[in-house]
């Protein structure tokens, strides 16, 4: 089955996301009983070794309590990782469901300010800068002047956020606050309305991504519709510990069908 969702046209998603309902779960989780969290965190080095990022994720944050806070408009929680690790008490016979508007960079341009999509998609090595941008890589080469002179409406947006400091630096960091910012918006709304319409339970968001928890495997393909754009979400389902490790660095998230 597919399930549709009507980017803000269902009063009763759009009212809970402005509440922060269902978006708010900050209550630290338990590990499973039968895991020795000292233990499992060396399994973690040895696994992720390929990823200090994903691995010092994990180690940071493990023997802490969680935060969930915002940076650059982006959504923060710091036990994003460790929840896909599916090591949570009470949890472990679910599957772990993960959707990101990672692969969408033209799609959340768009929204943000208009720009005519197919425009964006001649930047070169779109696909690694989309991620970079909305998984906030702070060590990778961005550059404001990829999106220079390719759109009017965007053009002129990056003129507006010049006016105080005109600096790459200061640019760059308000243009991805802002990115982030409406990646943020739509993605909040998409979490509420598939919570809403499946069986499945939200736990958290953490940047461009969503993590629900499922008993059943099989699940319904989304297919979001905003203006004229229509786009599809692919759930990337995992169960085993480090699954979604494995499988996160080449999955494709979302397609864009229609613009």
């Amino acid at each position: 089955m597919t399930l549709l969702v009507d980017l803000y046209k269902n009063s009763s998603v759009q009212k809970r996301k402005e509440l922060g309902i269902g978006l708010a779960k900050s209550k630290q989780p338990n590990y499973s009983p039968t895991i020795d969290i000292h233990e499992y965190l060396g399994r973690v080095q040895s696994e992720c070794h390929s990823d200090i990022s994903f691995a010092e994720s994990i180690l940071d944050s493990a023997l802490n309590p969680r935060t969930c806070f915002d940076l650059l408009g982006a959504s923060i929680d710091s036990y994003f990782n460790i929840y896909t690790l599916n090591i949570i008490d009470k949890f472990q016979d679910h599957y772990v469901v993960v959707y990101s508007l990672q692969d969408l960079l033209p799609l959340v341009l768009n929204h943000m300010c208009g720009c005519d999509i197919e425009a964006i998609m001649q930047i070169n090595d779109l696909d690694v800068i989309s991620r970079d941008i909305l998984e906030m890589k702070f060590d990778s080469d961005i550059s404001i002047r990829s999106f220079v002179g390719l759109d009017k409406n965007l053009d002129e947006f990056i003129q507006t956020i010049c006016i105080e400091d005109n600096s790459e630096f200061a640019v760059l960091s308000n243009f991805m606050t802002n990115v982030n910012r409406n990646m943020t918006n739509m993605l909040k709304y998409i979490a509420i309305a598939i919570e809403s319409n499946s069986a499945m339970s939200f736990i958290s968001i953490d940047k461009s991504k969503i993590l629900f928890r499922s008993m059943r495997e099989d699940i319904d393909e989304v297919i979001c519709k905003y203006n004229d754009i229509e786009f599809k979400l692919n759930p990337l389902i995992t169960k085993e510990s480090f699954d979604y490790f494995k499988k996160s660095k080449d999955f494709k998230y979302g397609e864009l069908l229609c613009f």
